[in-house]
């Protein structure tokens, strides 16, 4: 027989337990060590082995999707062994994977229903701890905002801050530079873009269709016939982000279709690549001209894409934009990540900061947030970042002062500081910033995005910029009056003004809010 050790230096068979169910649309998995020959059927029910070693593990999928379907997992699905075999609790759910729907709303309340199954089953764990890495990021950091309380310690890896990236942004760019390549070098293209060469083209291919309508593989029905198509089927299931979202958003009264904040009105894409003279100045006027947005159904067309205003502030209203309040001041935070930006990867590094600045504008403070960085093969991060963060949720649970964003930082161990490491695990403590010099920005250098290279700040969360008139001034290369007249025609009611808050841009309207019934 197997056997293994856990963090509280217990020798037992590794023999596992699975628990499968059915919690509202979503089917779990709560795996844990177990010793068949000492359960008891004890009318209080099913008693935890000496091998658990009380604190419980959830694991958050990644992807994002338009699933009209529960999902599927399978019991070895939660035979994680870097969690079981020292001891913990780990569960896993469909609804747990940002590729089935991507709602951190429905998200949160399916996390609230399986801790409930698993406190009546288990008993209450000493904490929660969440674990997962792209979607199963913004699904820890959104929830964690808008349902606090759930996780106590959060690890995303490969982060993004919530599902509001503009990436649609992507498709409409490689849709120009497709028609015109002698013009559109890599180098000018990373200019616009801010991403390394090929990051646009990879969301281009991955996540841009979660917002066409008429997306048949991303609603995943068995049936396609049901699928909404424009002229055969217009009252068919619409394979959106926004539909998935629709008790939150609400419906447009006049299409029926669920209210999108999408909108790229007055972004100047390749702002910051004209004034710095990486693309010229008629490679400026003439990519906001062809650019365009797009329809209702997600399809690229010559107009700018108009969000609708009550999604625009319901968006924020519901938190599904991660302001960085809530509940993230007063959980640990520790991002680990592979470095991908070299690769041409959608997952890349400053998205770390991104969330960063979030944190540092609502709560004053990031010191409850560390940020990890390491090399895409050769060392692992998770099992290094389990131990430490064991320790830290360890002393702030045996800590009876009430929980703040002080007693947080207070039990911080030592080895929770910001640092990158390379591919024979040194460590290196620095920081990671925007001019940053060091060993860790010359190994792991920051890259920016379409809307931050474009002049949004770095929190980008602004989904549709409120404007100021086109003028001459503002840029640092010259126009001639003709280019100047042409921008004023495509930016007819004008340019972002991006030191406003973003149209809509109101406050987190609280935590646990209610959505039973689909809002107009």
């Amino acid at each position: 027989m197997a056997q293994t050790t856990t963090i509280e230096g217990k020798t037992v068979p590794y023999i596992v337990r699975v628990d499968s169910g059915t919690v509202g649309r979503t089917i779990y998995r709560i795996a844990l060590l177990d010793d068949p020959t000492a359960e008891t059927a004890a009318p209080a029910g099913y008693k935890p082995a000496a091998g658990w070693n009380g604190r419980l593990v959830v694991s958050f999928g990644g992807g994002a999707g338009t699933q009209y379907n529960q999902g599927v997992n399978q019991a070895t699905d939660a035979l994680s062994d870097l969690h079981l075999s020292r001891g913990f609790a780990y569960m896993i759910s469909t609804e747990l994977v940002n590729g089935q729907r991507g709602n951190a709303v429905l998200q949160g309340e399916t996390l609230m229903m399986l801790k409930e199954r698993f406190i009546e089953t288990y008993g209450v764990p000493r904490w929660t701890a969440g674990s997962g890495g792209s979607g199963g990021a913004i699904q820890q950091l959104v929830i964690t905002q808008i349902y606090p309380g759930l996780l106590d310690g959060l690890q995303p890896s490969l982060t993004f801050p919530d599902g509001s990236l503009h990436v649609a942004d992507c498709r409409l760019l490689e849709n120009v530079y497709k028609a015109d390549t002698a013009t559109w070098t890599n180098a000018k293209r990373t200019a616009v873009d801010g991403f390394t060469n090929g990051t646009c083209r990879a969301w281009d291919l991955s996540f841009v269709n979660t917002i066409v309508a008429t997306n048949a593989p991303g609603c995943a029905l068995k049936d396609v016939s049901k699928v909404y198509d424009p002229i055969n089927n217009p009252t068919g299931a619409r394979c959106t982000t926004s539909d998935m979202r629709t008790n939150i958003m609400g419906r447009d009264p006049i299409t029926g279709f669920a209210r999108s904040p999408l909108d790229n009105v007055g972004v100047q894409y390749g702002l910051e690549a004209f004034n710095k003279g990486a693309i010229s100045a008629e490679e400026f006027v003439t990519l906001n001209e062809k650019v365009g947005g797009y329809d209702k159904d997600g399809k690229p067309v010559p107009q700018r894409t108009v969000g609708d205003a009550l999604a625009l502030e319901r968006a924020y209203a519901s938190g599904l934009v991660n302001s960085g309040g809530g509940g993230l001041a007063f959980v640990p935070i520790l991002h680990s990540r592979t470095y991908n930006d070299a690769s041409g990867d959608i997952h890349s590094h400053e998205r770390d900061l991104v969330v960063r600045a979030r944190l540092q504008r609502a709560n004053g403070r990031v010191d409850n947030q560390i940020i990890w960085v390491g090399p895409r093969t050769g060392y692992p991060l998770a099992a290094l970042s389990l131990d430490v963060m064991t320790q830290w949720l360890d002393g702030i649970a045996a800590d009876p002062a009430p929980l703040t964003t002080d007693k947080v930082v207070a039990h911080k161990p030592r080895a929770a500081v910001d640092a990158c490491f390379d591919g024979s695990g040194t460590k290196y403590e620095e920081s990671p910033a925007y001019g940053a010099t060091g060993t860790c920005a010359t190994m792991y250098p920051l890259h920016g995005e379409p809307r931050q290279q474009a002049g949004a700040p770095l929190t980008n969360d602004i989904n549709k910029c409120q404007l100021k008139p086109v003028l001459a001034s503002d840029y640092a290369q010259t126009l001639t009056p003709t280019q100047l007249a042409r921008l004023r025609t495509v930016f007819s009611s004008g340019v972002c003004d991006w030191s406003k808050p973003g149209v809509g841009q109101v406050p987190l309207k609280g935590t646990y809010q209610s959505y039973a019934v689909a809002p107009g």
